[in-house]
């Protein structure tokens, strides 16, 4: 396993102390894929920040068919976003959370709740079939499933629906991009 791990300690606090400011965030986090201040604004006060990224560099292809990061305060995971290449259909059954779900206008179709979101699209730029058509050898669809997920956002933010949804938009463009997928 690779980690990046950047560790930031939050100022003015006395050990044993500790008060509701949030460590300092680099702009971006997640292989520089999300908005640093967005991230922050859904993240519980603590003392230490450490991010592990694996693979370091976000890439979807060769050995890695999956991508995740954690971001964590004081030890626990307080954001986790992956990535993974899926062929077929992308299942978000487990996904039903207590107050639901709701459709999400991210990528080709995507889903937010109270404290996470999850978006999928198609990415021919990955596809090694001959036809090149976007599909595997079996005519199956390559998608790009995302998934953010916060641990205790805090009371406090009372539109964390709306940060969400900008988050993950965030990490579909960023997605997009890196892997060099077309947006139709």
């Amino acid at each position: 396993m690779v980690i990046l791990s950047s560790l930031v300690g939050a100022s003015g606090c006395s050990i044993g102390e500790h008060d509701d400011s949030v460590p300092e965030l680099p702009e971006k986090v997640c292989w520089n894929s999300l908005s640093g201040a967005e991230v922050a604004r859904l993240l519980p006060g603590g003392d230490e920040l450490e991010i592990e990224e694996n693979p370091p560099s976000f890439r979807l292809a060769g050995e890695w068919d999956s991508a995740l990061c954690n971001l964590y305060i004081d030890g626990n995971t307080k954001l986790l976003a992956n990535a993974r290449v899926v062929v077929g259909d992308v299942d978000w059954e487990s996904f039903e959370k207590p107050g639901g779900t709701s459709p999400l206008d991210a990528g080709d179709e995507g889903i937010i709740w109270k404290s996470g979101a999850a978006a999928y699209f198609a990415c021919e730029s990955l596809v090694t079939d001959e036809a090149g058509d976007g599909s595997d050898s079996e005519g199956l669809p390559v998608l790009i499933d995302l998934n953010i997920t916060f641990n205790a956002v805090p009371e406090k933010v009372n539109n964390s629906r709306e940060v969400i949804s900008g988050v993950m938009r965030e990490f579909v463009d960023f997605a997009r991009e890196e892997l060099r997928c077309d947006a139709g």
